[in-house]
């Protein structure tokens, strides 16, 4: 894994690529290489302030997905515990802001490992297909790069799972 190219990386990262070869250098040179890639990468900062869009702009959806399940199953727990069991009226929004921050703590902090990880792996796939050069290294920018429709498209449809699931809660938590 540790043998990837800059010409590679460049090609899969496209915008911003100084940036990452600079975070990963140290796990793809180290001892190991990546095997503790979340931590030795370092923190990003877009990733903290945009978790939820960061990822598919960086067209991890996978994570994303998941990121943003958690996020929904999170505002759902919240639901049901103070409407449902301490019969309050709503969860209080101080609790959904601090689960927010956290979430993207943990996301900043992975998160250059994260990409680290879908990087090297998209790679060795595309490797694997044994495509000409120019090829393959249109295939890595092609699967790789960035992607705002994907942002604006997970946001939206987050938006829409959102408004139907707590509409739903509030229905079933009050009976109506």
């Amino acid at each position: 894994m540790s043998n990837l190219t800059d010409q590679e990386v460049g090609a899969f990262v496209g915008r911003n690529v100084d940036y990452y070869l600079k975070k990963w250098r140290s796990v793809l040179e180290g001892p190991g290489n990546a095997g503790n890639a979340g931590n030795a990468t370092g923190f990003n900062w877009a990733a903290l302030l945009l978790s939820g869009l960061w990822l598919p702009y960086r067209k991890m959806y996978r994570t994303a997905a998941i990121f943003y399940g958690v996020v929904l199953l999170e505002t759902l727990l919240e639901e049901i515990v103070y409407v449902g069991f301490l019969g309050k009226p709503e969860a209080p929004g101080s609790l959904g802001r601090f689960f927010g921050l956290i979430a993207g703590m943990v996301c900043g902090g992975f998160a250059n490992g994260w990409y680290l990880s879908h990087t090297q792996e998209a790679i060795t796939e595309l490797r694997s297909q044994g495509l000409p050069e120019e090829a393959y290294l249109q295939a890595l920018a092609k699967r790789g790069g960035t992607s705002t429709a994907a942002s604006l498209g997970f946001i939206i449809i987050f938006l829409f799972a959102m408004l139907a699931t707590l509409s739903l809660s509030a229905q079933l938590l009050r009976g109506s």
